[in-house]
């Protein structure tokens, strides 16, 4: 396929509008009867939740048997277009499945057609609501002579008397009394109001009487059949021309739904608002486009010392250590774009970082972080922070044990191995290996038990700790081995350590045991000298020391 066909490949794969390219297959007298898929495009998937590996290949009927069923002969339209040529465009409810399109066919050649659509539910749906709305209104115009017979809420009119001289439809739907019964009874929609709020309706009628003003109360009626129904009751006083009171025009609605919800929202906040203010975790919430926090809740002072004002108050940079800032700022760099494009997708980052408290420690927190668009479509990060600090610790401890000796608390064989490799480079030449081994420790053990032994190796650890530089490296590789990498030490340098070393351990005095180590050492001088062969020299000439020295160890002990 050349470059050109690459471009229209990627662009048909890459477009929003649905894609299928058929073929229409014909009985024997050459009549369209079914059609099958060729091709389609990832938006034809979306579209119409088809998947390619489940039609591709395949006939409609296999995919839709009930395709023949349905009020529009689809396999015929598209076989007219298929056989003779042209193209059409339109739009078409496809009630298989349940989706408004807006279908473009064309044929390319014949006994093949290519269909473009898509799906325009949306709009139709709008279009729709308001053809419903325009004929409800159209209806509802026709039907009543007056807003008032067809509004929602229960309108009244009452006079100077306050008997009612109209009370609109709703009232027997709001109340359960039909107009007829308000009129008639002066003092009926007092009786309904409940007791307890007879003195809000006494107070809002006052204020009503003494100002011209539209007044707007809230209070509860028992209805018809007992049910409490919420109203708001918006009135004013209507005054004519003379200045003479002629009664009260008013409106009331049902709010119980409403306030049930606000009920519901209520309990809702003050659920959440027990959850996050009693809760272990910090959970805080920072504008990215301000950048400052906007709530902290008040476990953060058990975290960290500071009050959740204190906190709030805080720079992104004082509530982190130097470090911690750049983590944060690279990972909101990485993560942000992600958002921003697909704001909907559900993603939750975690990140360890320190923050400082306020007794001037610092704590290891791990942070849950998700991205949002407040109401002023300003980004925010919602976060809960949790104190990992004994985590952090055990985990240390671990990582300690693992590249460390537990007795004498020098470097393992597993530490060694990997700085011989990180060392193990030109600028780090010449580089020595100096072996160790305490002589006569079995004898020891066998004679004295292993705690004698035990602190024997204490000893000439502590003497190794006081004798070698920080780039050095010190491991026990073995029981009574020791290995030291010297990187930038030569031969004759080395030995002037190993004498520093045995100087040392001549001063060693023990009550029943002896200190004796015997050393060998090798150099590698050239990056091309393999480190296997400088073990085994160094190995060589420790062991003829040992051989030397180790007789005259036993016979002591």
């Amino acid at each position: 396929m050349n470059s050109k066909e690459d471009f229209y490949s990627s662009v048909i794969a890459r477009s929003p509008i649905g894609y299928a390219y058929h073929k229409i297959i014909c009985d024997d007298e050459g009549t369209p009867c079914d059609y099958e898929y060729l091709e389609i495009n990832p938006s034809f998937e979306k579209l119409t939740n088809l998947k390619g590996f489940d039609i591709l290949g395949k006939r409609i009927t296999e995919i839709m048997p009930k395709i023949k069923e349905s009020e529009f002969d689809w396999i015929q339209f598209y076989g007219d277009i298929a056989i003779h040529g042209g193209n059409k465009e339109f739009e078409q409810y496809l009630e298989i499945l349940n989706k408004w399109y807006r279908i473009y066919v064309y044929s390319p050649e014949k006994y093949y057609f290519i269909t473009y659509f898509s799906d325009i539910s949306k709009e139709m749906k709008i279009i729709n609501e308001h053809k419903k709305m325009e004929k409800a209104i159209k209806e509802a115009e026709e039907k009543y002579r007056t807003i008032a017979d067809y509004a929602h809420d229960w309108v009244t009119w009452e006079d100077e008397e306050g008997k009612f001289k109209y009370a609109s439809p709703a009232c027997e739907r709001i109340s359960g009394y039909t107009a007829d019964e308000f009129e008639e009874n002066k003092s009926l929609f007092y009786s309904i109001i409940v007791e307890s709020d007879k003195e809000i309706w006494d107070h809002h009628r006052h204020e009503a009487r003494e100002g011209s003003e539209i007044n707007s109360e809230q209070f509860r009626i028992r209805n018809k059949d007992g049910r409490i129904v919420w109203i708001e009751h918006t009135c004013r006083q209507v005054i004519d021309k003379e200045g003479k009171y002629l009664g009260y025009r008013s409106n009331n609605r049902d709010i119980t739904s409403r306030r049930k919800m606000e009920e519901a929202l209520k309990t809702s906040e003050e659920k959440y608002r027990f959850l996050t203010e009693y809760t272990s975790d910090v959970i805080w919430i920072f504008n990215i486009t301000k950048k400052r926090f906007t709530y902290i809740s008040p476990s953060v002072f058990y975290l960290r010392g500071f009050t959740a004002e204190e906190a709030m108050n805080e720079t992104i940079e004082e509530a982190l250590t130097p470090e911690s800032v750049v983590v944060v700022r690279d990972a909101i760099a990485k993560t942000i774009n992600k958002f921003i494009e697909n704001p909907d997708e559900p993603i939750c980052y975690i990140n360890e970082i320190q923050q400082p408290c306020k007794n001037g420690d610092s704590i290891w927190v791990e942070v849950s972080t998700k991205y949002r668009y407040n109401s002023d479509e300003e980004i925010e990060i919602i976060g809960v922070s949790r104190n990992i600090e004994e985590r952090k610790k055990a985990e240390n401890k671990i990582i300690y044990l693992s590249y460390h000796d537990q007795l004498t608390g020098l470097h393992n064989r597993r530490f060694y191995e990997e700085e011989l490799n990180r060392i193990n480079i030109e600028d780090n030449l010449p580089i020595t290996l100096v072996m160790a081994d305490v002589n006569g420790l079995k004898l020891v053990n066998d004679a004295f038990g292993h705690l004698a032994g035990d602190d024997l190796l204490k000893k000439f650890s502590t003497i190794l700790k006081n004798q070698f530089r920080g780039e050095d490296i010190i491991a026990r590789v073995g029981g009574d081995e020791f290995v030291f990498l010297l990187p930038k030490t030569d031969r004759a340098k080395a030995e002037r350590i190993v004498k520093r070393i045995k100087s040392s351990i001549a001063k060693e005095k023990g009550d029943k045991t002896i200190l004796s180590v015997s050393f060998g050492w090798a150099t590698k001088n050239t990056i091309n000298e393999e480190f296997g062969n400088i073990y085994m020299q160094a190995e060589d000439h420790m062991y003829r020391q040992k051989l030397l020295e180790s007789m005259s160890v036993k016979s002591k002990t």
